[in-house]
């Protein structure tokens, strides 16, 4: 409830991707989509309504940027490509790690379905944008990227890839989700 009545619509919608993802990560396929046209439905309906600048990076971008996350965590790479090509060129100009993170993620779940090529292409279109990112998410992302990548670099396209990032792929790999996950087991 409380993200239902922060004030601005902006911040509730941003609040209920939050609420989404949650959702996402404990499985609820239907209520997290439902919270995510909830808060689509909030971005949408604030008509013009004057925003404080502390919140002028919540916008379309950003939604659909957080859509396209949810659908990563569910395992939906068809969702998150859609949402992320919405989310394109409606980030703004000052939100370069969102648009950056989202497209990596998108990047990430397209290796691990197997899609090197797409995987690879996205992964430049992320790192180009995210180039001056200093993320610890991004650096985190980056390299479950890379390690889902790196059993494949005989492939030409991961190779080229490797390559042509080989400053991210030489050296000590951020902490990564995946790396923590191997340990764990």
């Amino acid at each position: 409830k409380l993200a239902e009545n922060s004030g601005y619509p902006s911040v509730t919608a941003s609040l209920l991707t939050r609420q989404a993802r949650a959702e996402a990560g404990a499985g609820d396929i239907i209520s997290c989509y439902r919270t995510l046209e909830r808060a689509m439905e909030k971005q949408t309906s604030h008509d013009g309504q004057e925003m404080p600048p502390w919140i002028d990076w919540i916008n379309l971008g950003e939604i659909h940027g957080q859509s396209a996350t949810c659908a990563v965590i569910l395992g939906d790479t068809a969702t998150a490509v859609s949402e992320i090509q919405l989310a394109r060129g409606r980030y703004g100009n000052a939100a370069h790690r969102s648009e950056s993170l989202h497209l990596l993620r998108v990047a990430l779940a397209q290796a691990e379905g197997g899609d090197l090529d797409v995987a690879c292409s996205t992964a430049r279109e992320a790192l180009a944008i995210g180039s001056e990112v200093g993320s610890f998410r991004f650096d985190e992302v980056k390299g479950d990227l890379i390690q889902v990548l790196r059993p494949h670099s005989a492939s030409i396209v991961v190779s080229d890839f490797f390559h042509e990032f080989s400053q991210l792929v030489h050296g000590a790999l951020p902490t990564s989700r995946l790396s923590q996950q191997r340990h764990a087991a």
